[in-house]
């Protein structure tokens, strides 16, 4: 049995290692700002994604919208997105993909003192665009909806850095 365990680590190392030398980009950071249709609010997002092969990818990201006062109700909203692309389009110049993946939604609202917080659990489903502007860097637009309590529509721009 152990053998066994032994081979198998093996065996998916050599995978790992050989999609390594075979596919460049395997890991990337984002920075990005967008616009969030329910909190009616701008985004500043951050995130990371790898690439497994050279159509599908996975990206995690942290969004944090500008803080809203809703009729002196402040309001915070923030997401943790964990997201698939399949590269429809991967040209050396440009990227475009479809996404799918699971949106967490923390909502915060604060009145006179007291607070109050709701967390949703979404789907996303949406489709993004990427330009490289070089081997190491791309200029990215992305859009999404999320299925869901916490539902809306969201669109991202931002630059990514690979490594």
């Amino acid at each position: 049995m152990r053998n066994r365990i032994t081979v198998i680590l093996f065996a998916a190392l050599f995978l790992f290692c050989g999609s390594k030398v075979a596919h460049s980009q395997d890991f990337g950071i984002t920075f990005g700002a967008g616009y969030g249709s329910e909190i009616e609010s701008i985004g500043i997002q951050a995130g990371a994604l790898y690439s497994f092969t050279e159509s599908i990818r996975a990206a995690v990201d942290f969004v944090y919208f500008l803080p809203k006062d809703n009729g002196g109700v402040d309001l915070t909203w923030t997401e943790i997105n964990a997201n698939a692309h399949y590269l429809i389009v991967n040209d050396e110049s440009m990227k475009f993909y479809g996404l799918a993946g699971l949106n967490y939604a923390m909502l915060t609202a604060e009145f006179m003192g007291f607070s109050s917080s709701a967390s949703e659990v979404g789907l996303n489903i949406g489709a993004g665009f990427e330009y490289m502007l070089g081997p190491t860097m791309s200029i990215y637009a992305e859009t999404k909806y999320v299925l869901g309590d916490a539902d809306q529509f969201g669109g991202f721009g931002g630059i990514r850095f690979y490594f």
